[in-house]
């Protein structure tokens, strides 16, 4: 069964207000945008760090050449 967590956080009015916005148009909660929005920043910053990671972690490095005909 999955858990979920209840959190609290202060929005400024503006960002609200797009959120809200966007919320009608996609016929869509607040609160089903914020949980894809909270995923999609965990998505991108877990991938950004695992890219940093394995580029430290790697002895050669690699170099792409633009070679022109």
């Amino acid at each position: 069964m999955t858990q979920n967590a209840r959190i609290e956080a202060k929005i400024p009015e503006g960002l609200l207000d797009r959120l809200t916005r966007l919320a009608e148009r996609t016929d869509r909660s607040r609160e089903e945008c914020l949980i894809q929005a909270i995923g999609e920043f965990c998505d991108t910053w877990e991938d950004y760090h695992r890219t940093v990671d394995q580029l430290l972690r790697e002895d050669d490095r690699r170099f792409l050449r633009v070679v022109n005909d």
